[in-house]
């Protein structure tokens, strides 16, 4: 396409597993004038094999040798040719409408630097497990989204490629939260210039081997992250740190929970507790996450696994 309006980038390694449902999700949506830039972060598995099935015109691929999904990230938006980004994951997927609702709300409101979607949480076959993501509603700044990152993934986000590039685009010093070090740049650019589309319109897919599970490094990273934004923002972020602390530790509960880890739960839910005793106490996510995780930890299995069903949760059907 000559004048893509939206330009799609998705990162790709060694994900053949998922790629081509994540690949038909994008190519079926409902706003076509768009182009999709695929980075081969230099698989070993079949993924050329799964691209060299695509023939649509709209998608290109560029490999490169193996440097980490910031790094093909930043290759991506490179290439990229739109007005707008859209970020994808290569194990998620794309409601139809997801461009089209996006775009609708960036050209109803051309202050908006970024938007995002709501979205449901999948197993590995593409069944949802009652899991989702928060229903926030409205827009936001920087420091409200350093303290509670609403956002809660990229897949969901469609951004200007102008504030990509005016926020200093992507660090890839940050291996894994190169992403929330990004969108919290933009967020610096202009007062509230993020907001959320009302929708689900991604499907987050949680499976064994993500880089989610490795909770100690993605801790480690997160302090750099904020480190980062007390350099950058040395007053609002100051003053948040402390509850941004908090919720993120919740985060981690929530992720070692769905991992039946629920004594790292609990441990991770005492360290939110620490950095902002009253905040926490007035969340009502953290009393739900340690009253699951002590149900895990006291409970007979089967019966703690019925409560998650009675509750609305498929955690174990994968």
């Amino acid at each position: 396409m000559n004048d893509p309006l939206i330009s799609a980038v998705l990162c790709a390694y060694n994900g053949a597993r998922f790629l081509g449902a994540t690949l038909d999700s994008v190519l079926a949506q409902s706003w076509s004038a768009f182009e999709l830039i695929v980075v081969d972060d230099g698989s070993t598995d079949e993924t050329a094999g799964v691209l060299a099935a695509y023939r649509d015109p709209r998608m290109r691929v560029i490999r490169q040798t193996n440097q980490g999904t910031a790094a093909a990230l930043k290759a991506g938006l490179a290439e990229a040719r739109g007005e707008y980004v859209a970020f994808l994951d290569q194990d998620d997927l794309w409601d139809k409408e997801k461009l089209a609702a996006h775009l609708s709300v960036h050209q109803n409101k051309p202050s908006l630097d970024l938007t995002f979607s709501w979205f449901q949480v999948i197993d590995e076959k593409g069944r949802r497990i009652g899991a989702q993501s928060r229903r926030f509603r409205g827009s936001i700044g920087f420091a409200d989204l350093l303290e509670d990152f609403v956002i809660a993934g990229s897949s969901n986000v469609v951004a200007r490629r102008s504030a990509v590039a005016r926020a200093g685009g992507v660090d890839t010093a940050i291996a894994r939260l190169y992403d929330v070090d990004l969108f919290l740049r933009i967020a610096r650019l202009a007062k509230n210039n993020i907001e959320a589309v009302p929708a689900d319109l991604m499907f987050y897919r949680r499976h064994p081997g993500q880089i989610t599970q490795n909770l100690e490094s993605w801790k480690q990273e997160w302090e750099v992250v904020l480190e980062k934004m007390r350099q950058l923002e040395p007053q609002e972020a100051g003053a948040r740190e402390h509850r941004a602390r908090s919720n993120n530790y919740r985060y981690w509960a929530r992720l070692a929970y769905e991992a039946e880890n629920y004594s790292k739960s609990l441990g991770f839910l005492r360290a939110g507790f620490a950095s902002a005793p009253a905040y926490f106490l007035k969340d009502p996510r953290n009393w739900i996450t340690a009253g699951a995780s002590l149900c895990g930890l006291l409970l007979p299995r089967s019966l703690h696994h019925s409560l998650e069903r009675l509750a609305g949760l498929d955690l174990r059907a994968r």
